[in-house]
């Protein structure tokens, strides 16, 4: 009986130990962004996956207001998305840089060299330096896949959302939620851009 009650023990302060091992993932890429320390920040951040989760953001919003986004069913819709954000991904590397993510998940800013500033926007903190006092919830998805919910204003709609998932022994940002009117602004900015042909990668979709 006493073997079984200490199996039971530590069965459960392995679980715990688990649960509680991507907090501290969380801890420790708000504690590298905060504090300047790029090389641990970016040792913790899946750039690739990162902007492509940011672009599928914008271009979802930005398809919503076309007459040819609005008259899309699921799956045709997904699959023109899919192939928009291969692309433009591709065309926004040299400007989503790690900077502009850090930037971004740090202080809910676009950054001014992508998009101008707006004095009328509030700017929502995605990824304050303390995390674990502003978690409005999460979940372990998988053993492997961790989700978070964060935001400091008292007001849902300036929350964003992080997904960890982890690689070896270190958990890696791979996605970012944004905030509804950072994700307008991002939309904006990129649809201005691609209509102008003021495009990093040189040419816009197209052109």
């Amino acid at each position: 009986m006493r073997s079984l009650i200490i199996v039971i023990v530590a069965a459960v302060l392995v679980i715990a130990a688990y649960v509680a091992w991507p907090f501290l993932g969380l801890y420790q890429l708000a504690s590298a962004i905060h504090s300047g320390d790029t090389n641990a920040a970016l040792a913790r951040i899946d750039v690739p996956a990162v902007r492509r989760s940011i672009v599928y953001q914008a271009l979802n919003e930005g398809s919503r207001i076309t007459k040819v986004g609005r008259h899309l069913k699921g799956f045709e819709r997904q699959l023109a998305l899919n192939a928009s954000t291969s692309y433009v991904d591709q065309q926004l590397a040299g400007i989503v840089t790690p900077d502009f993510i850090e930037q971004l998940i740090a202080k809910g800013q676009i950054p001014e060299n992508f998009a101008p500033a707006d004095p009328s926007a509030t700017h929502a903190v995605s990824l304050p330096s303390n995390p674990l006092r502003y978690i409005h919830g999460w979940g372990l998805v998988s053993p492997v896949k961790f989700e978070v919910t964060l935001g400091v204003s008292s007001k849902q709609e300036d929350w964003g959302s992080l997904v960890l998932r982890r690689r070896g022994l270190l958990w890696r940002l791979t996605e970012v939620s944004l905030p509804q009117s950072v994700v307008q602004r991002l939309a904006a900015t990129l649809k201005a851009k691609m209509e102008s042909g003021n495009w990093p990668g040189g040419a816009a979709p197209g052109r």
